[in-house]
């Protein structure tokens, strides 16, 4: 009975809106207005594109009092509802149409409403929207009119932000693209060495968000440090330089990858613990990088690593991996050591074959032949110095460590590495909030207490009667503890403010700042208690020269050295034009391992006071020789021969 009441109703209603075309026009336009006026505002919000479609269906099926409303959007016969279009349509043609059913039946009807968007090229089909409003029963032509007319005003705001979103994504996609290519582009930049490993490591770190990006070559079993994200020329006498390297060479001497994280303090040898000291890193991430042919699981048995990459941060984020840019950044790592290596080997063969050009072939097996004569009369009758070839780094006497004295934010960096300072010169000021806050806390309590010892002073002057002989005895013991608490007090701020002048960490001697990196690793960064912050050496209390001789070569340095005293010709490798002479004066009694990974014999060398040290600098190399006596030319020339020669058990 309800049922058909309903139904009664709705027909009734249906016949009454019937009955007057012109309001029912006026209806759905009144309802109309207010849903153009919505969906207009959705289309300029950053709404997903599917809300605005249900808004508009919904809508419309209120406005217009229909029985069933439907968008659908067609292209390339398949329907879609939502912007996943593969292209941006860009010119509209409008067709509106209202359609009957096949069996023209007079109780519905359906009322259709298409917009075609098309594209300019040609193989493509186009978009269709198409909006199908359906009534029961069949309404009268005004309704119609009214229906399409609102339905044609919705399909133009609906394609509209369906063009205008194609068309932001398309733009998106388009920056991302040219980012991209300048992304690779810039992977394979510099000339040099250097250079194409400066921008390898400053592009990586914009991408992976890294603090530092540094690359290492490997060379000989070690890997050496050839650039930065921060520093593009690395001074690799510097010690931290040195123990990051040996560092990389540890971690990644029986594996590809190693990480670590603040947390995983288990992880860390001596060796990593010495790197991490000095370099404040608190995250990192370590790769070797093969050549793109060798990059297999079997490549690490194969030894053919070429390079090593480095990810560090100085905050509490850990330093991540990047796997999707491994593949471009291991091409742009070798490729820069094959345009190096290639680059070396080319001069070389240029100048052969100048050479080669300049000269006839008789007079070339004429030289030939004179030379060899001479060789041979060399060889047999002239005497030479034995000289061992060896290297070594220039270091001062007297080093001093500093660390920082509680847990702080390093507020400012007063010095640069290299610069000179005197005893008592502040180096690094740090601020602790901590400090701060105690301090003001005993300010303040240090003021209140001063206060109420005033106003007790001034209350015991003005009562100076017998009768008051209990209050005044009261206020007196008020003010023997108002001024004990005060002398408390007192004594606090003393001891705060020593603590807040400890945040100055001074120079405790007169030398040099040596830490290669101190803006990077200090320059308002959190330190621990006892963290390190940098070293001051004194080249005032003497240089000294720690030399490393191979170990194969020790033999002749200590037969030389327990015979009579040892002659040393050195010089700086940044200035191979002053050398200057100096004895041997001890050996040590052990050999040890150096940092490409080979045994040494270290021998060390006082420098003396003739000798100018203008040009010397703390970890510097020094190369040079080691006098071991006289021996004939072709020993001295063949020495290497001979020794391989004589370690053959089978000959």
């Amino acid at each position: 009975g309800h049922s058909q009441l309903a139904h009664s109703n709705g027909h009734s209603k249906t016949r009454h809106l019937m009955s007057d075309p012109i309001r029912i026009a006026d209806d759905v336009w009144g309802r109309g207005d207010a849903l153009i006026t919505q969906l207009e505002a959705l289309s300029e919000k950053d709404v997903p594109i599917t809300e605005l479609y249900a808004s508009a269906v919904d809508g419309l099926v209120d406005a217009t009092n229909a029985s069933q409303a439907k968008l659908t959007a067609v292209d390339n016969k398949d329907t879609f509802v939502s912007i996943q279009s593969p292209r941006l349509a860009l010119k509209q043609d409008l067709a509106v149409h209202a359609e009957q059913p096949e069996n023209d039946d007079e109780t519905n009807t359906s009322v259709t409403t298409q917009k075609q968007l098309r594209t300019y090229n040609v193989s493509d089909s186009p978009i269709v929207f198409q909006l199908a409003v359906s009534y029961d029963p069949k309404p009268e032509d005004s309704l119609v009119a009214a229906t399409t007319e609102l339905s044609e005003a919705i399909l133009a705001i609906l394609t509209y932000a369906f063009t205008h979103r194609e068309l932001q994504r398309l733009s998106a996609t388009k920056r991302n693209e040219s980012n991209q290519i300048q992304w690779i582009a810039n992977l394979f930049g510099g000339a040099t060495l250097q250079e194409s490993f400066a921008a390898i490591a400053t592009t990586v770190a914009e991408a992976s968000g890294a603090d530092r990006i540094s690359l290492l070559k490997r060379r000989a079993g070690h890997y050496e440090l050839v650039s930065t994200s921060t520093q593009s020329n690395v001074d690799r006498r510097a010690q931290q330089v040195r123990y990051l390297e040996d560092f990389v060479t540890e971690s990644l001497d029986d594996q590809d990858e190693f990480s670590f994280d603040k947390e995983e303090v288990e992880k860390i040898t001596q060796v990593g613990q010495q790197y991490l000291s000095s370099s404040g890193a608190k995250s990192l991430f370590l790769r070797t990088v093969y050549r793109p042919s060798d990059y297999s699981p079997a490549a690490s048995q194969n030894h053919s690593a070429i390079a090593a990459i480095m990810l560090e941060r100085f905050d509490s984020k850990k330093a991540n991996r990047v796997p999707h840019l491994n593949g471009v950044v291991d091409d742009a790592i070798s490729l820069a050591i094959k345009r190096d290596e290639v680059s070396v080997s080319e001069s070389v063969l240029k100048s052969v074959n100048r050479w080669s050009e300049s000269v006839s072939n008789v007079r070339r097996i004429s030289l030939l032949g004179l030379a060899a004569l001479v060789s041979i009369a060399l060889l047999a009758f002239v005497p030479a110095e034995l000289k061992i070839p060896v290297s070594g780094t220039l270091v001062t006497a007297k080093t001093q460590k500093l660390f920082s004295p509680t847990d702080a934010v390093t507020d400012e960096v007063l010095v640069q590495n290299g610069e000179r300072v005197s005893a008592g010169d502040p180096l690094i000021r740090l601020r602790s909030a901590k400090l701060d806050l105690l301090s003001e806390q005993i300010k303040g309590e240090l003021l209140v207490a001063r206060t109420e010892l005033s106003i007790a002073e001034a209350s015991r002057s003005s009562s100076g009667r017998a009768s008051d002989s209990a209050s005044l005895s009261s206020t007196a013991s008020k003010q023997e503890v108002l001024k004990a608490r005060i002398r408390g007090l007192s004594t606090q701020e003393r001891l705060v403010s020593k603590q807040l002048e400890a945040l100055v960490v001074r120079s405790p001697i007169d030398g040099v700042v040596d830490r290669w990196d101190i803006d990077q690793s200090l320059a308002h960064r959190v330190v621990a208690h006892g963290e390190y912050l940098l070293d001051i050496v004194s080249p005032e209390e003497g240089w000294e020269i720690q030399l490393d001789i191979p170990e194969s070569d020790s033999g002749y340095v200590i037969a030389a050295y327990q015979k009579r005293t040892v002659e040393c010709s050195l010089h700086l490798s940044s200035a191979t034009e002053n050398e200057f002479s100096n004895r041997l004066d001890s050996l040590d009694q052990a050999t040890i391992i150096d940092r490409v990974g080979q045994p040494v014999l270290r021998g060390t060398v006082h420098v003396n006071d003739t000798v100018s040290t203008e040009s010397f600098r703390i970890g510097a190399t020094v190369h040079g020789s080691i006098q071991c006596g006289k021996q004939s030319i072709g020993f001295v020339w063949f020495r290497s021969l001979i020794q391989w020669w004589r370690q053959q058990s089978w000959l």
